[in-house]
């Protein structure tokens, strides 16, 4: 059996015996080219047939019994739809003289799929007729399946990013409804203490006492038992009064509470069904929402929020996204403002137009801060400085904003100076809603 190095002593390659020294080094080169190289090389006549090839690419061809590729084409070895559209590319360089550079083929044999990394040139005669092709290929099935590998499991990522971020909003809801249900408790307890001790046995004793000496006129004249009764009677009602007025204050927290919990409710529906398209929306009434989402933990920790921001502030965004952000940065920035300390504790929320189509969300607060070794790690999934974070919510805000083709960035003068986190978003403020 002849090697393909072999082959080079004959047929149109076959080189006159009468060469100089530089030729003879390079045919020696070109040998162990072949020879020893890891890359498949090949040459083909203009009908597609092999006329040389490298021993890496015979190996990889060669069936069991067969001497060589040499005389045999694709169609000897690919599955029928690789092999024609290798064929067809290389008509179409002898057709055109153009070559193809640095092109990532599959190549399909007996179902079986590899990745090629290839190179296919014109060969040309001596007087510049094309009268073939050759190529070189570059196994990288390995590094496409890492690839590959490492795609779907940034897919994951940001699959299990978006879920995290929804939760942190669902986590916020149940927090929230939580904090009005422990005040509702306390109302009803409250009002259950008051009713425990209203003195009804003591006024039917009171009445017993009337009945049984109704027809006794001296038990009520003065200085008898039955004169203090009216005195009694009157600091009862008196007593009552203030139990009734004290039970009314109580169911009607009781109510205000049970208002807030299904408008916290209600709001989450209406966000959490809708759809995810773009669409016109009142972007100040959005931050509105994640600011009533939060308020109730705001408030139980005395965080203030200063509102830099008009009403009636319309946009073309995708409201339910971008309120997933807000409530998102908001609970960061009331675990900022815990993890300071004692002290004033203050969000601050703006929207502004900042120009070239582009408006911005600002949460600003004056919580524990950013180290400047950490800026640049804050939306790297996993990354978190507190003890019990998860790493999830900012990065999940992160991926968020780019799928919006916007960006989230955040500034901190550093420890104990608080942070101020930016959403960038595409799209002009109006001040009234477009008419379609």
């Amino acid at each position: 059996m002849n090697t393909p190095v072999e082959q080079m002593d004959s047929g149109p390659l076959s080189i006159d015996a009468n060469f100089d020294q530089s030729e003879a080094d390079l045919r020696d080169k070109f040998r162990n080219l072949l020879r020893y190289t890891t890359d498949k090389i090949y040459f083909k006549d203009r009908n597609s047939t092999f006329t040389l090839c490298s021993d890496s690419l015979e190996k990889h061809l060669a069936q069991p019994g067969q001497e060589s590729i040499v005389g045999k084409s694709d169609f000897d070895f690919y599955d029928f739809e690789c092999a024609t559209k290798f064929f067809d590319d290389e008509q179409e360089i002898m057709r055109t003289g153009q070559p193809i550079i640095g092109q990532v083929d599959t190549e399909t044999r007996n179902g079986e799929i590899t990745w090629m990394f290839s190179s296919k040139i014109p060969l040309r005669d001596a007087d510049g007729n094309i009268i073939g092709t050759f190529g070189i290929s570059r196994d990288i099935t390995e590094q496409k399946q890492t690839e590959l590998e490492l795609s779907e499991a940034n897919r994951q990522l940001v699959d299990a990013s978006r879920r995290a971020g929804k939760a942190e909003i669902a986590t916020q809801v149940i927090h929230n409804v939580g904090n009005v249900l422990t005040s509702i408790k306390v109302a009803v307890s409250e009002s259950d203490k008051i009713c425990s001790q209203q003195p009804f046995d003591k006024l039917e004793r009171v009445a017993d006492l009337i009945q049984t000496h109704a027809d006794d006129e001296c038990f009520f004249q003065e200085g008898q038992r039955g004169s203090h009764i009216p005195d009694y009677l009157r600091s009862l009602a008196t007593s009552l009064e203030d139990d009734k007025a004290k039970l009314k204050k109580e169911l009607a927290d009781c109510k205000r509470h049970l208002e807030h919990m299904s408008m916290i409710v209600a709001q989450q529906q209406k966000h959490a069904t809708a759809v995810q398209v773009i669409q016109r929306v009142d972007i100040s009434q959005l931050v509105s929402d994640a600011i009533q989402m939060s308020s109730s933990s705001l408030k139980n920790h005395y965080i203030g929020v200063v509102r830099n921001f008009k009403d009636g502030m319309f946009v073309e965004t995708d409201k339910h996204q971008v309120l997933q952000i807000i409530v998102n940065l908001i609970r960061n920035a009331k675990h900022a403002c815990l993890d300071a300390g004692s002290g004033p504790r203050m969000i601050t929320i703006a929207v502004e137009d900042s120009g070239d189509e582009q408006f911005t969300i600002s949460v600003a607060d004056n919580g524990v801060g950013v180290a400047e070794e950490n800026l640049a790690k804050l939306f790297t999934y996993g990354f978190t400085t507190r003890k019990r974070g998860n790493g999830f919510g900012l990065h999940s805000c992160a991926n968020t904003a780019k799928e919006l083709q916007g960006s989230l960035s955040v500034h901190s003068d550093g420890v104990g100076k608080g942070s101020t986190f930016v959403l960038t978003l595409p799209g002009k403020l109006n001040e009234r809603p477009s008419r379609s």
